[in-house]
């Protein structure tokens, strides 16, 4: 199936970019290897840059939008889903409805396609990576990231929702996911591999950055700015552990936060709901059930992937938390042609 480009840049009313394979010799510089590649010229001042990451798939994108003077256009997706940008380079204003904003090198945010229907600013230029996220990836998510939920029965119920009502600011991690997937062979047996691997770190890292701002807390105790921060560094220390079949001991993750241990349970309980100890356990048993659904690794070696003694207790601990095991979540995902 080729790859096709999942958004549409229009000019004017008339005037829609219009796409070759070509890219002039000056711009061989910012080309991605392996990448499909696109490129329109508008007026001899501007030039758009597409490049399909993945052979085979339109999910993942980096653009270059280029102008030697100011130019208007409007961004809109022909995908149905969600979109997770992130801008890499430069500077882009743009506005949707009655919101206005600028976006620079490190911002990024999490919005459905509905509402990725943008007017556009662009005077000089600006490097942006583009991830569509089909919902019924996205919804793989939601027991880890419960916000993601809300984002989903926003789009059910016809709403054009985002994350945040303006994106946020890279701390770095973002980026240092992103960056080596630019230049990663997706060719090979292993590629589906890679591919699943990267998407899936990608959606953690974004929706444990864009959450920590999102999260509305019912019964707060005080918690200063360098706790927040804190409370991060642990959730994503967990989230990054799931294959244990327990998370890192208690003393561990007070030292990484700088906290007691007393302190550091009371905040994070308070902040995300729930125990530490509870959130790593529903975080472990979701990355199962994406492992399963993936449908790419035998049942059994998922298994020793998340270091059970043996299937029985594997398929058994599945079933208690997910209300089926593991056959049969792969059967209803065959059945339901994926996600």
């Amino acid at each position: 199936m080729p790859v096709t480009i999942p958004f549409e840049i229009r000019i004017s009313k008339k005037a829609c970019a219009c796409w070759s394979a070509a890219l002039p010799p000056k711009l061989e510089c910012i080309r991605i290897p392996a990448a499909a590649t696109f490129y329109h010229q508008y007026k001899g001042s501007t030039q758009f840059i597409a490049q399909g990451l993945f052979p085979q798939s339109s999910m993942a994108w980096v653009t270059h939008y280029l102008a030697r003077k100011p130019v208007h256009f409007n961004l809109k997706a022909s995908k149905e889903g969600f979109i997770l940008y992130c801008i890499l380079d430069g500077l882009l204003e743009y506005s949707f409805g009655s919101q206005h904003a600028s976006g620079q090198a490190g911002h990024f945010n999490l919005v459905s396609c509905q509402a990725f229907e943008q007017q556009v600013v662009l005077r000089e230029k600006c490097k942006i990576f583009y991830l569509f996220i089909p919902p019924g990836l996205l919804e793989k998510f939601q027991v880890t990231f419960p916000i993601v939920k809300k984002l989903l029965d926003n789009l059910g119920l016809g709403g054009a929702g985002q994350l945040l009502e303006y994106q946020t600011k890279d701390t770095g991690q973002m980026l240092s996911v992103i960056e080596p997937a630019l230049g990663m062979d997706y060719s090979g047996a292993d590629a589906n591999l890679k591919i699943v691997g990267f998407i899936e770190k990608l959606i953690i890292t974004a929706l444990d950055l864009l959450s920590v701002s999102k999260i509305e807390i019912k019964h707060p105790i005080y918690i200063s700015n360098e706790e927040l921060i804190a409370l991060r560094l642990v959730r994503s220390a967990l989230l990054s552990r799931t294959e244990l079949t327990r998370p890192p001991a208690l003393e561990q993750l007070s030292r990484l936060a700088n906290m007691s241990e007393k302190r550091l349970e009371d905040c994070f309980k308070s902040y995300f709901q729930m125990t530490m100890f509870d959130f790593f356990q529903a975080a472990r048993m979701e990355a199962i059930y994406r492992a399963i659904c993936r449908g790419e690794r035998t049942l059994s070696q998922i298994c020793w992937e998340f270091n059970y003694q043996d299937y029985s207790s594997f398929s058994a601990a599945v079933k208690k938390k997910l209300g089926r095991n593991p056959r049969q979540i792969l059967r209803t995902e065959l059945l339901a042609g994926g996600s």
